[in-house]
């Protein structure tokens, strides 16, 4: 664990100082497709995930978290989202040439992305919700690989720490075991297994190093558990099975012309060695008429074999506003 001793040296000159009392004025959000509100869409112009059956871009039937925050926050703070699909928190492109990292973005570059043409302050509240696509995409699953994706995450935050970040909230992941692309994988002990330790030691290190008022942990794995054991106090009934079982890339291509050429270059450099994004190889022409025809999926929890319905982005981002209320709000 080198990494942590690196790190603690950081922390100690900008993470652990005492924390004046700074209102919150801005939300700026890092993550992956559980996030993104069409980033990875305008990045694939406009393939993927196509829409219909996905909801204008997102990872869903419906608008994802991010749009719906916003709502059920106790004050009207805008909200920039830098999130975008399969991104990772590790820089997996620096350290392999595999084509499945071609395309990918990570938290560090999401961060550079911002920085382009924004900066941080002090009045900020950064969300951070990272590591599923490391684990449950890319198969990295032993302890020593978490380890990996805590060094990348704390090495940002002490960035953001340097350039003014006051408050960090942390979100941490769910049971990875349970969603329908572990279980059809055959590798679900793995994944809840390497979930359990990325939130233990998430907090581990949050509780060692961190002043608490300045970085903060939001624990979505027990909301998605509670969930799971009582899905009818939510309006479930099926937290097992996908509502919809298609690809992402649905679109007919014979009817593009030149940005047929440029999709499928992408796609065969790239997507199709993407396991995050492996559904995206589905025999198009089979499932044309499907892509046209609405989704209902009233009463699930999974919209697809890794992604929540919107039914459930409404109840995420409720508990997150309450906990950004009570936490940061309410002082």
């Amino acid at each position: 664990m080198t990494w942590f001793f690196r790190l603690t040296a950081w922390v100690a000159l900008t993470l652990c100082l005492p924390l004046q009392a700074a209102e919150i004025n801005r939300i700026i959000v890092f993550g992956d497709s559980l996030s993104d509100t069409g980033k990875m869409y305008h990045k694939m112009k406009g393939y993927l995930p196509s829409s219909p059956p996905y909801f204008e871009g997102r990872f869903s039937n419906g608008p994802v978290w991010t749009d719906l925050i916003g709502s059920n926050l106790e004050k009207n703070i805008p909200l920039i989202n830098e999130a975008e699909g399969g991104a990772t928190a590790v820089n997996y492109h620096a350290l392999s040439s595999h084509p499945q990292y071609k395309v990918i973005n990570h938290l560090g570059f999401e961060i550079d992305q911002f920085e382009k043409h924004n900066h941080f302050t002090g009045s900020d509240l950064v969300v951070i919700w990272m590591g599923a696509n490391d684990y449950l995409a890319y198969r990295w699953n032993s302890e020593k690989d978490a380890e990996q994706v805590m060094s990348s995450l704390f090495t940002q935050i002490a960035r953001l720490s340097v350039q003014g970040v006051n408050h960090i909230m942390l979100v941490n992941l769910p049971d990875l075991g349970t969603s329908p692309q572990a279980v059809e994988a055959g590798i679900v002990r793995e994944e809840s297994h390497i979930a359990q330790y990325h939130n233990r030691r998430l907090s581990e290190v949050v509780a060692t190093l961190y002043n608490p008022e300045k970085v903060k942990v939001f624990d979505i794995a027990s909301q998605f558990n509670d969930i799971m054991l009582s899905p009818q106090d939510y309006g479930l009934q099926d937290v097992t099975t996908p509502c919809y079982d298609g690809g992402y890339w649905w679109k007919p291509f014979s009817s593009y012309g030149a940005v047929l050429e440029n999709a499928e270059q992408i796609k065969r450099d790239a997507i199709n060695n993407n396991p995050l994004l492996a559904q995206a190889s589905v025999d198009t022409a089979a499932n044309f008429a499907s892509s046209f025809s609405p989704v209902t999926c009233q009463g699930h929890l999974f919209w697809d074999k890794v992604h929540p319905t919107f039914d459930v982005h409404r109840i995420i981002a409720a508990r997150m506003a309450g906990f950004i209320n009570q936490q940061y709000l309410q002082q």
